[in-house]
């Protein structure tokens, strides 16, 4: 509860570092952050502190790196992949997650070679980001919204 005031009300970043910190070599605090910062990001409606704490968190280079990254991303059943798809019909939100999602991708190599590994399980992202746009993005006024959607189809 503490992490979570400290991402919320304060600077995302000190709170990060000392997340990340606790984490290093730590493998009860890396399994146990991992679920904090992804039940969150499915929670929270305002998810961006969790996003910044978890592409910190995510580039701890120790001998859990790679546990920590299958863990937080997870399968379609548990982890970021199962948060995102059950919360994908609340529009806002799910279209800041995915602009966040893309992130991910720049956070760090072997983050990145895991999300391209598990490639065909976010194929849905495309489908409901198409949605989003023909319905939600068709005025005049969402055109820079519109250009970043196909940004991240683009990118997917």
């Amino acid at each position: 509860m503490y992490y979570k005031r400290a991402l919320m009300d304060y600077n995302p970043v000190p709170t990060s570092r000392m997340l990340a910190y606790l984490a290093t070599d730590n493998r009860r605090f890396t399994e146990a952050a991992c679920r904090f910062l992804v039940v969150n990001i499915g929670k929270e409606f305002k998810c961006e502190p969790f996003w910044i704490a978890s592409v910190m968190f995510l580039r701890i280079e120790d001998e859990l790196t790679t546990p920590r990254i299958n863990t937080f991303i997870g399968t379609p059943d548990r982890g970021l992949q199962f948060e995102l798809f059950r919360y994908r019909n609340y529009k806002e939100w799910a279209f800041e997650c995915f602009g966040h999602y893309m992130e991910l991708f720049k956070c760090c190599k072997a983050v990145s070679d895991r999300l391209m590994a598990i490639r065909n399980d976010w194929r849905w992202m495309i489908q409901h980001l198409q949605e989003y746009i023909a319905h939600h993005l068709s005025s005049i006024h969402d055109n820079p919204k519109r250009e970043v959607a196909f940004g991240f189809i683009g990118e997917l």
